[in-house]
């Protein structure tokens, strides 16, 4: 008969058996998960990863382990990290990438001029799913210090451990990948038999769920037959649709024309209405089937970086996910696209130094600007010599008009002006010298005669100062906003450090110092080729459709104009697409020019067209010499009054 005390000891034999069974059995069917989840990473790796495009492979803390459930002995943690070390070697075996290992931890931040393509990460075993999500959100922190952190690249995150809530735990994952802007992630999570379940999401599906992470099975990997997938589809579908279905994105904006305009509709609310970058952002949103709303900066309008390397303004907004994007009269420029993501291009302008119009001659002074001082000179020359020579053929002559000199002046001047002279010369060499000067004289009238109207009606203008060193020699002041003060920095430069010595600031008083420029002619001012455009055609015109200053030929320097996103917004290349694809069509060019002509259209009706007909100040010019002559001639007669009244007093003296 057996006696308790077998009977304990048989139990206790059993008990141990079944336990050594039963982690037996644990055992090989952690191995045996394990090696599927390896073999199903590289096989969705190599389907799905871009060859040559850097893969970068998360795995958690080594000290982590120690801390997880009772449940888990050495051997366990010495199975997790052959695991991952496994999974490095195979991955690495298929020499299709370029692989970084990433850790959680202190890292050297070392730079990189290319983007990670793709990631896969490992998750280790907690003793809850919010521990194992820490530790996930931790390697997440670590992968997006790097410089080629990619949120738009391929996400494969690997759950080795089986709790039989494998949906619950796809969505957590989710959802922390989506705060990232991860959205091209695949979830493998044990399924409750012998499978692995392969979870994604897919936002703005519907109005109701646009971002809400609501997690889609979208194959199954099978244990049997060496493991394979049920359905082979596409792993990692497009994730942000052509068709919005009208889910809203907020936007950040302020009013700014000739770009943004704010108009209030019939419900009092605010919107976008004309404007060029207006224009584009409606093209996006109705491509894209998607609503907005507006947001406002305030009185920090684009704002600035603060001390704490964050952001104000409308830049804040971005910075604090207030807004998903924003446009304005935004730059493209490194920091900005440092801190955000930057859309192509759509928009080019300058920085032009505009400078007033040369004044335009005195207009008694147009009947001189005929004829360069050159041709001047040589008439006169002409007429001299021909004098001279007419005095000395008619010296010896029984002509008594041509004796003097002063009476061959008379004659000569009688020709210049196309009058008759007193008397005709009756030798044949006189009068052959006579006609040479006549037809040269009848040749330069009528040369005259045909350009002198037009150049009493418009005599010109003054000397155009045309380039920068003309400019800092001048007596004009010139300013600019305090912002272009770096384009200046240039000490081995005199030219730019005169400029920014003696500069004038227009920052915030554009429109103040434009009116100066185009008013009172003093000024010159460095300012953005599109806002003076828009400005000059909007009120500062002169007939016929001329603006009142002058912009120099080349431009200062060049700027973009672009549209900020979210730092690893998914929208940013549906965005450029569509923003492309209106600038290659000619589209911003065509609203631009609408903008202007429409706004020139307005200001030329308001100006009054002056008549081009001679009028008393056209002919300043023959006033002044016709009083200088009477002038001369009154001097003249004075004098031979005086000389006359002195020869009558000397004879009387004398008899």
């Amino acid at each position: 008969m057996q006696t308790s005390a077998d009977c304990i000891s048989r139990r206790t034999l059993l008990s141990l058996a079944a336990y050594v069974t039963l982690q037996l059995v644990l055992s090989a069917a952690d191995q045996n998960l394990r090696l599927h989840l390896l073999r199903c990473a590289v096989a969705v790796s190599t389907r799905h990863f871009p060859a040559g495009g850097t893969l970068a492979i998360s795995i958690p803390r080594s000290n982590a382990y120690t801390t997880g459930h009772a449940r888990r002995t050495i051997s366990h943690i010495q199975q997790e990290l052959e695991l991952h070390d496994q999974g490095t070697r195979r991955l690495q075996l298929q020499t299709q990438w370029p692989i970084v290992i990433s850790t959680p931890g202190p890292t050297k931040g070392e730079a990189s001029k290319y983007k990670d393509q793709s990631y896969v990460i490992f998750t280790g075993f907690r003793a809850t799913s919010g521990d194992m999500i820490e530790e996930l959100e931790q390697q997440l922190r670590v992968l997006k210090g790097r410089t080629a952190w990619n949120p738009r690249g391929l996400f494969l995150i690997l759950i080795s451990e089986q709790e039989g809530r494998d949906a619950a735990m796809a969505r957590q994952v989710l959802q922390l990948l989506s705060t990232y802007k991860a959205l091209n992630a695949l979830v493998v999570v044990p399924a409750p038999v012998h499978a692995l379940a392969l979870y994604t999401w897919r936002p703005y599906q519907s109005p109701d769920i646009c971002i809400q992470v609501k997690e889609v099975l979208l194959d199954s990997w099978l244990f049997e037959n060496g493991g394979h997938f049920v359905s082979n589809s596409h792993l990692f579908p497009q994730k942000v649709p052509y068709n919005f279905k009208g889910c809203n994105i907020a936007v950040s904006t302020l009013e700014l024309m000739p770009f943004v305009l704010i108009s209030k509709g019939a419900d009092s609310e605010k919107r976008c209405s004309e404007g060029l970058e207006c224009q584009m952002f409606t093209l996006i949103m109705k491509t894209l089937n998607a609503t907005f709303q507006l947001k406002f900066p305030g009185e920090e309008r684009w704002g600035k970086k603060l001390g704490n390397s964050s952001w104000s303004g409308m830049k804040g907004h971005l910075f604090t996910y207030k807004s998903e994007m924003a446009f304005g009269a935004l730059l493209l420029g490194t920091e900005e696209c440092d801190a955000f993501e930057c859309s192509v291009p759509y928009f080019q302008s300058q920085l032009v130094w505009h400078v007033p119009r040369a004044k335009q001659i005195a207009k008694w002074r147009s009947v001189f600007l005929v004829f360069r001082l050159t041709t001047w000179l040589a008439l006169i020359a002409v007429c001299v010599a021909v004098i001279f020579l007419l005095w000395r053929m008619s010296h010896s002559s029984e002509t008594p008009s041509y004796a003097s000199l002063s009476k061959c002046l008379l004659s000569v001047w009688a020709v210049v002006l196309g009058v008759s002279v007193p008397q005709m010369p009756r030798t044949l060499k006189v009068r052959a010298l006579f006609l040479i000067c006549l037809f040269y004289c009848l040749h330069i009238n009528i040369v005259y005669l045909s350009f002198m109207a037009t150049f009493m009606i418009n005599p010109g203008s003054e000397h155009q100062i045309r380039n920068v060193e003309e400019l800092a020699n001048s007596d004009v002041e010139y300013g600019y906003h305090e912002g272009y003060d770096i384009h200046f920095n240039d000490t081995t430069d005199a030219t730019s450090e005169n400029i920014l010595r003696h500069r004038t600031q227009c920052g915030g008083s554009e429109n103040k110092c434009l009116e100066r420029l185009t008013k009172k002619g003093d000024f010159a001012m460095l300012a953005a080729t599109d806002i003076v455009e828009y400005t000059a055609a909007c009120g500062y015109l002169q007939n016929p459709w001329k603006s009142l200053f002058y912009a120099f030929q080349t431009g200062f320097v060049s700027s973009n104009y672009v549209m900020y996103l979210t730092k690893g917004s998914p929208l940013l290349d549906r965005i450029n697409s569509i923003t492309r694809h209106a600038t290659e069509a000619g589209l911003v060019n065509h609203w631009w020019t609408k903008i202007i002509n429409s706004c020139t259209l307005k200001s030329y009706m308001e100006l009054q067209e002056e008549p081009s007909t001679l009028s008393v100040s056209h002919l300043q010019s023959a006033y002044v010499i016709l009083f200088l002559g009477l002038g001369l001639s009154f001097s003249a007669f004075v004098v031979e009054l005086i000389c006359a009244s002195g020869r009558k007093n000397c004879l009387k003296k004398v008899v």
